[in-house]
């Protein structure tokens, strides 16, 4: 006998040594009032014996083939040998379907399957296992050597393992198991656990498990600690996986994992004595980088009743002596703080919260590179809103954490809104948005020199709105008022502003439709939609100018002022594949100041003499400001190169120069019905300021399975490559593989002569986290 033979015939024994001990106790202590039916069906022979050691009970065995069911189940296998309580009749007198025999419920004690069996219940399947116990009086199996299949969020979940056992009311215990997303046989990713169990709740299916480790292609990657998954709502632990280098960082190994923590949440929330049920996840970030150490940043998201949030933090022991802008890391233990909390107390009152903390000025950029770029200020406040119908209060408390960040603090802030009341005046309804707040402030600053110290402002301002349509004119007037007291100023003491406020704005619709068609052109029928409007401005009179006031926030900033602004949209509508669709939409807006000197100062640069290189500045007022174009055409034609085309221009020309100061152009198309590129152009020639960038991007289908994408980047004033990227993506069976090549100039804030950044990055991620919205193309614009 082979060595597997032996091992499966002592599992197999064990198995049923221990189903008979189990039914010996039952028999001892319990009544036995019957389980589910049996129905078999037989492909071979079958015969039967009474069990040697319990005169009550009768042993049968099918051979050579049997299909088995018993309620939602439904089994094949070789070989079924069925324990039978002695009565009167060991099958039922009733015929199964096509021929089989059905063994009623009262009289199977338990029944065993063998033989590369298969198993079917609702949406769960188990494949290839070698032995299937049941235990008819207590509705446990045991499964031998199997895999097991079940469908959760739509997706397939496959669990291997050596011995499971299913302990009733949908509780499994599993021993030496990997389980996966994989269907392959040989699965592509796998994670293995010694052992697991599975049990329902009304969340859904949740699974337990020991030490795991992840393992691609049979190769041990990482270890970590048991974990909670609900099968049935949250997608496998580990979500990304990548590998690169870089100068900046050395070599890379990044993963990021996640799963449900709705169980925590909730009995955390019971044992605090708040309402649930509480939901959430968790993610944790793992990385090492060679030149830098260990990075890991865990995080939590929540969402109850009343209350949703996110806390996180990140470490890092940095092992760098100077950040990526050569700044010395004096303090090696760098890292952050974040909370992000919101509760409704009810519909009217919520109260909101952050708090942010940093280690340093530099580590943001240096390991948030995209927020620090794009991202809001990071800031601690606590803002307590009531607002009820168009009536909001609102009290804030605001503070610097972070002593190197130039801020406004405000301890506190209290204001009072009120929109859009209707008000009778002798011009017929208007409609009040007023504010009234108060208000101890101060600018913090780093070392104290730009620190107003605390100033304690209070005021109120209003806006009166009168809106009236005249024969299609669509006509709106606005008078208001800003009257605001300050505790101290430059040099006046305490004092009272007072400034009157007035504007108006008039706008039209025009309209109409042509019969113009062409199947080329994807034309049936047009629309033009015409708008003009005119709006004016204006702060009449203001009693105190900012440069008298401490200034700590945009309290300060009102002065007199006054503009007109000239604006015109043109659309072109017709009927595109059954639906209206805008070929053509294009906004031109011109501001008009009447005191140029004081509303619209412009710094002009002259080179004086000509040819020096000697540059003087000066200031002058112009009436007529920047000239705006904003346009967007979607041709949607039935000509090469226009079909799926989008293109975009927007321009600011100056009036005075007829420069075209900046500039923002792309062109966008599918092309070989698997593939799309982007031409783009940005483009800023206005003093001091001159850049040019030319962007290039290609993206393509080369198979159902590789996607190859490059991105190009061009300083074309310096004639350098910004930033270009190659990437190759393979869609291996529900995971996306990246191999990405990039490189990024460097810029020093000094003298520009920091390295430039190069990496070479191997990422894989579960394609269902992926935002299949989103092509490849957008995300090599966000080249880190």
């Amino acid at each position: 006998m082979r060595a597997g033979d032996w091992r499966r015939t002592a599992l197999v024994g064990a198995l049923l040594l221990g189903a008979g001990t189990s039914l010996a106790a039952q028999d001892d202590g319990l009544s036995f009032d019957g389980g589910q039916a049996v129905t078999v069906h037989q492909l071979g022979s079958q015969f039967g014996f009474p069990d040697p050691d319990d005169p009550d009970r009768l042993v049968v065995v099918f051979l050579d083939g049997v299909e088995v069911e018993q309620g939602t189940r439904h089994m094949l296998a070789d070989t079924l040998v069925v324990v039978l309580r002695r009565g009167a009749s060991a099958a039922s007198d009733v015929e199964a379907p096509a021929g089989g025999t059905v063994f009623p419920g009262s009289r199977v004690l338990e029944f065993f399957v063998d033989g590369d069996v298969s198993l079917e219940d609702r949406d769960e399947t188990i494949l290839g296992a070698s032995s299937i116990h049941v235990d008819n009086v207590t509705g446990r199996m045991s499964v031998l050597e199997g895999s097991w299949h079940l469908t959760a969020k739509d997706e397939p979940f496959i669990v291997r393992y050596e011995l499971m056992r299913d302990l009733g009311n949908g509780v499994r215990e599993m021993e030496g198991l990997q389980y996966t997303t994989c269907e392959y046989a040989h699965a592509h990713w796998a994670l293995t656990t010694p052992w697991a169990r599975i049990v329902p709740t009304p969340a859904g299916r949740v699974l337990h498990t020991g030490g795991n480790t992840f393992e691609v292609a049979d190769v041990p990657l990482l270890w970590f600690p048991g974990l909670h998954l609900n099968v049935d709502r949250d997608r496998p632990p580990i979500k990304s996986v990548g590998f690169g280098t870089s100068r900046r960082f050395g070599t890379e190994i990044s993963t990021l994992w996640g799963a449900d923590a709705d169980e925590f949440l909730t009995n955390l929330a019971d044992s605090l004595g708040m309402d649930g049920p509480v939901r959430g996840a968790w993610e944790a970030r793992l990385d090492n980088y060679s030149k830098r150490g260990v990075f890991v940043e865990p995080s939590l998201t929540y969402q109850g009743e009343s209350s949703e949030g996110r806390v996180f933090f990140s470490y890092i022991h940095d092992t760098a002596e100077v950040d990526d802008l050569d700044v010395p890391v004096e303090d090696h233990t760098r890292g952050r703080f974040d909370l992000r909390h919101r509760t409704k107390i009810d519909e009217d009152r919520t109260v909101d919260v952050e708090f942010s903390h940093l280690s340093d000025p530099g580590y943001l950029r240096e390991y948030y590179e995209d927020e620090a770029r794009r991202g809001k200020e990071q800031e601690t406040y606590v803002n307590y809103r009531d607002v009820h119908d168009n009536d909001a209060i609102s009290v804030l408390g605001r503070w610097r954490l972070n002593g190197w960040q130039t801020q406004d603090e405000y301890l506190p802030e209290v204001v009072h809104r009120r929109m859009g009341e209707p008000v009778e005046t002798p011009f017929g309804t208007a409609h009040l948005t007023r504010r009234e707040f108060v208000s101890r402030a101060r600018l913090a600053s780093p070392d104290d020199t730009l620190d107003t110290g605390w100033n304690t402002r209070a005021g109120s301002v209003g806006d009166l709105v009168w809106d009236t349509d005249v024969l299609g004119d669509r006509v709106q007037v606005n008078t208001g008022w800003d009257v605001t007291g300050f505790e101290d100023t430059v040099d006046q003491g305490g004092i009272v502003r007072g400034a009157l406020l007035a504007g108006a704005a008039w706008s039209r619709t025009y309209s109409g439709t042509g019969d113009a068609m062409s199947d080329v052109w994807n034309f049936h029928g047009v629309r033009q939609i015409l708008e003009p409007r005119v709006g004016y401005d204006a702060v009449l009179e203001v009693n105190h100018q900012p440069d008298e006031l401490i200034a700590i926030d945009q309290t300060e900033t009102l002065r007199d002022r006054s503009a007109f602004l000239v604006g015109l949209r043109h659309r072109v509508q017709t009927h595109q594949r059954g639906a209206v669709a805008t070929v053509l939409d294009t906004d031109v807006t011109v501001p008009f100041y009447p005191h140029e000197d004081r509303d619209n100062l412009v710094t002009v640069y002259d080179e004086v003499p000509p040819g020096s290189g000697t540059i003087v500045t000066t200031q002058e007022g112009r009436t007529v400001g920047p000239v705006r174009f904003d346009v967007r055409w979607r041709p949607g034609a039935d000509i090469f190169g226009l079909r799926q085309a989008s293109v975009t221009w927007r321009g600011e020309v100056d009036s005075h120069d007829r420069n075209l100061d900046r500039s923002f152009a792309s062109y966008s198309n599918s092309f070989a019905d698997n593939g799309r590129f982007l031409l783009a152009n940005n483009k800023v020639d206005q003093a001091p300021a001159h850049s040019n960038f030319g962007t290039v991007g290609v993206a393509w289908d080369v198979s159902p399975k590789w996607t190859v994408a490059w991105f190009l980047q061009e300083d074309l004033v310096l004639h350098q490559t910004a930033r270009q990227a190659l990437v190759f993506r393979e869609r291996a069976h529900r995971w996306l593989i990246d191999i990405e090549l990039s490189e990024r100039r460097g810029v020093s804030t000094v003298d520009g002569s920091r390295e430039g950044e190069r990496r070479v990055t191997l990422r894989m991620r579960p394609s269902v986290l992926v935002d299949q919205s989103e092509s490849l193309l957008d995300e090599l614009g966000r080249i880190r």
